[in-house]
């Protein structure tokens, strides 16, 4: 059975999660943009063209949250989604003008969320915490 530290570990780092969710979804409700969004944005940004289908997996996302946040995000005109050539069913999300447009602003506000999430935390102690997460998600992936 788990002991008592270990539970309010738990209980902190989804806290953590959904706190990090709102603030992100905050700072990019101008855009409509949500936390899923930025994810696949940064993701497409350092490497376009990718599979829906790979996306997918390399964010942890269900094939349907991949597909309605693909809808969503081609209604916004950030990418646009291409039929791959070797395969009919392989769809390819690539960005859009508007969406290399929203790079130069995305960066400084991303830069001021974590910013303020990450204040008076030293820089040995994010360290340290990078460490840990790292080690509570290799841990976690053996579990699925």
């Amino acid at each position: 059975m788990a002991q008592e530290q270990e539970l309010e570990l738990a209980f902190a780092v989804l806290k953590t999660s959904e706190a990090m969710r709102r603030f992100v979804a905050h700072a990019y409700s101008d855009v409509g943009i949500d936390f899923n969004d930025i994810r696949i944005l940064y993701r497409l940004f350092m490497f376009d063209g990718q599979s829906q289908s790979q996306l997918a997996t390399v964010l942890e996302l269900d094939p349907m949250t991949m597909s309605r946040c693909a809808s969503r995000m081609e209604g916004l005109d950030l990418v646009r989604r291409e039929t791959a050539a070797t395969d009919f069913r392989v769809k390819r999300l690539f960005l859009t003008a508007k969406a290399h447009g929203l790079k130069e602003m995305l960066k400084p506000r991303s830069e001021q969320v974590l910013d303020r999430v990450l204040a008076g935390i030293s820089d040995a102690d994010l360290e340290e915490l990078n460490g840990c997460v790292e080690r509570l998600c290799q841990n976690g992936a053996t579990l699925s």
